[in-house]
């Protein structure tokens, strides 16, 4: 009685009053844990606190996930501890098949503590007898045959209100997304025509106005395309191809839309003309990558019902 009555003086500075039961011992323990220990493994420390052989089917013993400071492995653990000495193993599975052991595979003793200790308790686990299956850590798989699996990098209401904002610069979150497309499967993304668009930076590509206009230059009232700028396209091809995806760019050649000027043009078969958009001169791009201009003659005659092509309409197709 004298002995549980300093141990109780020790821990909360005054002795029970008559009536009153002694409150009960809190031990706190840091294992350290061998550096193949899995991250995700249920580390138990069983003892003749809980019921050695039945601890863990009954719950009664103690758990912790696996922590780490400053790059090491430990398990924390607190008892409530009612009699002393306290006997105990520390296992990283529910059975004595996977309790600690010596760094040479040799049986640890059991652990001892004859009375409450004052501070932490510090344990260095040297080696487990064995690990879990399921907490094995195992090198990623090898795959022989890879299925091929592209990946639609775009939909058309893409980066309007009502949708994520860090769509608004899918250059960018390409980037950002590299290493966790290339981890599930993806090996080739189909990105969206990068191209200056009639609408400027709300064209999603296919109302082709200039092609050689990647978003570098200040045309359609924008900098960038709706994706963003061609430096940050470049990056993201870049990220893409470091990671093994391929790109696969869809480049809308058979549209020509937003005209910077009309001319006249005459109708086959007729005596008539028409002022027609069909001037693309790309003022802003001043002949960089590209001298051509495009007219009327660029466009297939035989196919073109050019009655439909004036007033407001500046759309080739």
């Amino acid at each position: 009685m004298l002995i549980l009555l300093s141990i109780v003086f020790a821990l909360t500075g005054c002795l029970p009053t008559a009536g009153q039961e002694p409150p009960v011992p809190v031990v706190s323990f840091k294992a350290y844990l061998p550096e193949n220990t899995p991250d995700d493994a249920t580390i138990y420390i069983v003892g003749n606190y809980c019921d050695w052989e039945n601890g863990w089917a009954s719950g009664d013993a103690a758990t912790s996930e696996v922590k780490k400071d400053n790059g090491k492995k430990y398990a924390e653990f607190k008892l409530e501890i009612s009699q002393f000495p306290l006997e105990y193993k520390y296992t990283i599975g529910p059975a004595w098949d996977y309790e600690e052991v010596k760094a040479d595979g040799s049986p640890v003793d059991n652990r001892k503590i004859d009375s409450a200790p004052e501070g932490l308790v510090e344990d260095t686990i040297e080696k487990w007898k064995d690990i879990p299956e399921s907490q094995e850590p195992t090198e990623p798989p090898t795959v022989l045959n890879k299925n091929e699996t592209i990946l639609q990098a775009f939909y058309w209401e893409m980066g309007e209100a009502d949708y994520p904002e860090e769509e608004k610069n899918l250059w960018c979150l390409l980037v950002q997304k590299a290493p966790e497309l290339s981890e599930v499967g993806i090996t080739a993304l189909w990105l969206p025509p990068a191209n200056k668009g009639a609408a400027g930076g709300y064209d999603v590509g296919y109302g082709t106005y200039d092609l050689w206009d990647l978003g570098e230059f200040n045309q359609k009232g924008t900098t960038r395309t709706k994706y963003g700028t061609k430096k940050e396209l470049e990056s993201a091809i870049a990220a893409l191809h470091d990671k093994g995806i391929k790109v696969y760019y869809d480049a809308a050649l058979n549209h020509r839309m937003g005209a910077d000027a009309t001319e006249i043009v005459k109708l086959k078969g007729q005596d008539q003309t028409i002022s027609a958009w069909t001037v693309f001169n790309f003022p802003g791009r001043n002949n960089k990558y590209s001298e051509m201009k495009w007219n009327w003659q660029h466009i297939d005659r035989e196919k073109r019902n050019w009655q439909h092509f004036d007033g407001a309409n500046r759309n080739l197709f």
